[in-house]
């Protein structure tokens, strides 16, 4: 009985939300006015012959669409929203700007443009209703990007990074490569004969003196 009550209390009502607030009792309202209107007519709606002209039920989208609250709420509601523009807005200002836009329709550039501006800094955008599932999807498809950039990246510094040994093979010339081994036989034959020379004078007891300091 708890876990109900705790349940309940967290649900968000449609009439809490914009812009079904707005639109729901709107609706609603027409929905009853109609079945009212049907009660009185003579011709019952089964008997009529456009399955399709269901006016008397519900109200047709060209009037729907053309409604004052239409254009207060649902005709580019999602701009007024990001601007702050809305008729559940804060700003005091905001039933003027909307007013001062659909009277004069050219000045709704710049209402867009602050809504592009706004729309670049924010952080994610919600794919659907739950935020929850929201920030999943994004994390997942960001992530995804991240890491198939990461690899890809981490496989072209591999591609372009020479070897060592390739590298400083690559800059010597042939000459000098004949050159740098004949040294290398040069200074080993000078070592390996200071090391038989050293040898030789431990064995036969000799002591080598060096310089005081």
């Amino acid at each position: 009985m708890t876990s109900r009550v705790l349940t309940k209390s967290r649900a968000v009502s449609t009439l809490d939300i914009w812009p079904w607030k707005y639109l729901v009792p709107w609706m609603r309202e027409d929905l009853f006015a109609r079945r009212d209107a049907r009660g009185n007519d003579s011709v019952p709606s089964s008997k009529k012959i456009n399955a399709y002209d269901v006016e008397d039920m519900v109200m047709p989208l060209h009037q729907y669409i053309n409604d004052p609250v239409a254009h207060e709420i649902i005709h580019n509601g999602a701009t007024f929203q990001i601007t702050g523009l809305t008729n559940n807005s804060y700003f005091d200002g905001a039933h003027e700007v909307r007013h001062c836009v659909r009277k004069y329709p050219d000045l709704g550039r710049f209402v867009l443009q602050v809504a592009k501006n706004r729309l670049d800094r924010m952080l994610y955008i919600g794919l659907t209703e739950d935020h929850e599932e929201s920030a999943r999807l994004f994390a997942h498809m960001v992530g995804a990007q991240v890491l198939s950039q990461s690899g890809a990246l981490k496989l072209d510094v591999q591609e372009d990074q020479p070897s060592g040994t390739d590298s400083h093979l690559s800059m010597l010339d042939p000459e000098d490569e004949e050159t740098n081994e004949h040294m290398n036989s040069t200074h080993g034959w000078k070592n390996n004969e200071a090391l038989n020379t050293t040898e030789d004078d431990h064995g036969k007891g000799n002591v080598i003196h060096l310089p005081e300091l």
